[in-house]
């Protein structure tokens, strides 16, 4: 009979800028879908969550999956930027001395310089590497980028690629074999998103200053990939033949803001982007109202390794319009409608169709509800428990 193994998990990426994005959720949802599953794995894994690292007392460890993922979620982005030099140099002895199997990294940012714990990695993207003149430059930065990425990810015992198209990467451009990476979507709490409007609605609504026409909702930051500029094109175009605003909800900082203003002026849209409602940072709750009661879900960005925010818009009864190969697409399926990327007009078309078509809304509606049953964050948490199940009852892994 095996005996019990202790799987290390590193939550810290929740207390730093990561816990207001995508990645900060996903470990939110993961760590609660382990603690909906704990009496599968009980008798053979004990699974410790770092929630914290301190340069003088080290490792902060809780082993209820659950309670914290709320602590953390309470937490998030309040630590400093040293967050990231921490993980580098404390994690993997902490892990050690926690007497960890096995250390799951949710995040590769600040992968440890040390290895004296057998890991898992997640891979989310590798966006930089497949848009360098975005986000890399054409300095030291974007020549060391790859052979970085090749040490985070190639350290590892095995990896998980939250979609196909980001285990696909993961070969392309750093020569990563497939049987090394398993496939686990990311999953979201089915039980809080929900088509269904309440009696608060409208009055949350309200005090967004949203309600008064039809709108359109995006979720997300400014970001070269995302193309704001077809997105807003696409808005301006179907205002010419349907009464319609864009709602975008966001944490954007002023120097987002900034930024976003230049790169629309240079691309002479600035014009449509004083008609965009900014909310802000909007709660879970406030969010789930905003798709439910919206006419689409706009998703217009270029490439994704996921696109968490596309089954959260499905799983409350939105339709969504997204690109076509952008890794959304991957996760929307056949129940969102998909165009071209950078095709404003036909991203119009579709904003159109649905404004009119209450028979096309409600198809997309009742298709989303049923793809969006696919991502919860029970089977998640199953898929990670599998890999983790994969490495440590291997003959041939070692801990160390």
């Amino acid at each position: 009979m095996r005996g019990t193994r202790t799987v290390v998990f590193d939550a810290t990426p929740l207390r730093g800028s990561s816990g207001h994005r995508g990645i900060g959720q996903f470990i939110f949802d993961l760590l609660q879908g382990l603690a909906e599953t704990r009496d599968e794995w009980r008798d053979e894994l004990r699974i410790r969550v770092v929630d914290d690292l301190d340069w003088r007392s080290g490792v902060s460890v809780c082993d209820d999956p659950g309670e914290a993922a709320e602590r953390l979620f309470a937490a998030r982005g309040t630590a400093s930027k040293s967050l990231v030099h921490r993980r580098r140099l404390l994690l993997d002895r902490g892990a050690q001395r926690l007497g960890a199997d096995l250390l799951h990294l949710p995040e590769a940012l600040g992968t440890p310089l040390t290895r004296s714990v057998g890991r898992v990695v997640t891979c989310h993207d590798l966006i930089p590497l497949r848009m360098p003149r975005e986000y890399l430059g054409r300095g030291l930065r974007r020549l060391t980028r790859s052979s970085v990425d090749t040490r985070r990810y190639t350290s590892a015992e095995r990896l998980v690629a939250i979609s196909e198209r980001t285990r696909l990467d993961l070969q392309q451009l750093l020569g990563v074999s497939p049987s090394l990476v398993d496939v686990v979507p990311n999953g979201i709490d089915l039980s809080h998103w929900g088509p269904t409007p309440t009696d608060h609605d409208a009055a949350r609504l309200a005090a967004l200053g949203i309600g008064q026409k039809p709108y359109v909702v995006y979720v997300g930051y400014w970001d070269d990939r995302k193309d704001v500029p077809t997105m807003l094109r696409a808005v301006a175009e179907a205002r010419k033949r349907t009464n319609l605003e864009l709602v975008w909800a966001g944490r954007l900082t002023p120097r987002d803001l900034w930024k976003l203003g230049k790169y629309l002026e240079r691309n002479e849209v600035s014009a449509h982007f004083a008609d965009v409602k900014l909310t802000g940072f909007v709660s879970a709750d406030d969010l789930a109202i905003l798709y439910r009661n919206a006419m689409a879900h706009l998703f217009l960005s270029r490439l994704e390794g996921f696109g968490l925010s596309v089954v959260e818009a499905m799983a409350s009864g939105c339709p969504v319009i997204l690109a076509n190969g952008s890794g959304a697409d991957e996760v929307g399926g056949d129940a969102a409608i998909a165009v071209a990327q950078g095709d404003a007009r036909a991203a119009a078309d579709a904003l159109v169709r649905l404004g009119a078509d209450a028979e096309e809304r409600r198809r997309r509606k009742e298709a989303g509800l049923a793809r969006a049953t696919k991502f919860g964050r029970v089977a998640m948490a199953r898929g990670y428990l599998d890999v983790w199940r994969k490495v440590l009852w291997d003959p041939g892994f070692r801990p160390g």
